[in-house]
């Protein structure tokens, strides 16, 4: 299963007042936190890590089909040592689950993806209002040459979007995200 993350870092530094009492213990771990006290840049950290949490809890519930329910603190990032191509990978425990995290971080966004399994997927960011179910059915319909218009999405009883051909649910597993300018979604290649 897969889930992704967006966010717009020019808006995150203007609205996170990341210092005031409880912020980092509300969302973080104890590891997390030291981390992001020792960092250079503890904002980057911050929103690396959110953006790890936040795609893994798309790609977990996705997976378990679970109702929404989110702790943060209760999943667990580590960050490899290395960036390799402008791309930080690093891995998202929760309970007994691991995914793996590429983060791609710009000067103005930082973009998630989480996996459960290796599965290739197609990816886009936007930074314009677009209408991304739209976009989604596009470039998924490239990928299966149906009609366009044939697809819907639609949430399911646990807001976890699904795509239906017809009324037939297509079991494509895919993640919507946005943030202040900006909006992705990454598309499963395969069904898994």
């Amino acid at each position: 299963m897969i889930g992704n993350d967006i966010i717009d870092f020019t808006l995150f530094l203007k609205e996170t007042n990341w210092k005031r009492p409880n912020f980092l213990n509300k969302i973080y771990t104890v590891k997390e936190q030291e981390q992001i006290l020792n960092a250079p840049d503890p904002p980057v950290l911050i929103a690396i890590f959110w953006a790890m949490k936040e795609a893994t809890y798309k790609a977990h519930h996705r997976k378990f089909s679970l109702p929404r329910k989110y702790n943060p603190s209760n999943y667990e990032c580590s960050l490899s040592e290395k960036e390799v191509n402008g791309i930080i990978s690093g891995d998202i425990k929760i309970l007994d689950n691991k995914y793996a995290a590429e983060i791609w971080k710009s000067e103005t966004f930082i973009h998630c993806t989480a996996k459960a399994s290796e599965v290739k997927i197609f990816q886009k960011i936007y930074k314009e209002e677009v209408d991304i179910k739209s976009e989604i059915i596009t470039h998924y319909s490239d990928f299966k040459p149906l009609n366009p218009l044939d697809f819907s999405i639609r949430k399911d009883e646990n807001y976890i979007p699904q795509i239906f051909h017809l009324e037939e649910e297509l079991n494509v597993p895919f993640s919507i995200s946005h943030d202040g300018a900006y909006s992705a979604f990454i598309l499963a290649l395969t069904n898994s």
